[in-house]
């Protein structure tokens, strides 16, 4: 994770990768093996850094990682993370190539959307 200098600052986040680890572990021993596991990883982590924590989640170990949007769903991409990524929120028609090209799968809410993926030429994977 990213260091900062902290002086001069009245608040900080700091991260403990071990505590990362540690709940992960708890969490994945809860499940049978054949489970996948996801890690949620949202508007920015939840304000604790999207690429950061993505890295050290898939490094860990995570099956998955769900994001809010396109937008965070590609920049991982961008920025090395290679495992399965599920972009839980709704995606706009005219970005749903760019996602199967990223070898992102979307979720499916709407008619709009399924239709937009049908009319395809490239595979992508979707939710519904």
């Amino acid at each position: 994770m990213q260091k900062f200098d902290t002086k001069g600052f009245r608040t900080w986040i700091e991260i403990d990768t071990a505590a990362i680890k540690h709940n992960y572990t708890l969490l994945r021993n809860l499940l049978s093996p054949h489970t996948k596991f996801m890690a949620v990883v949202k508007s920015n982590a939840y304000g604790h850094y999207l690429h950061d924590f993505a890295l050290e989640i898939e490094k860990i170990g995570a099956d998955w990682i769900g994001v809010d949007s396109i937008v965070e769903g590609i920049a991982l991409r961008e920025q090395g993370i290679k495992i399965p990524i599920l972009v839980l929120g709704y995606t706009l028609p005219e970005r749903i190539e760019e996602a199967a090209n990223a070898d992102i799968t979307l979720s499916v809410a709407t008619f709009e959307t399924l239709e937009a993926v049908s009319r395809l030429d490239t595979k992508i994977s979707i939710h519904i």
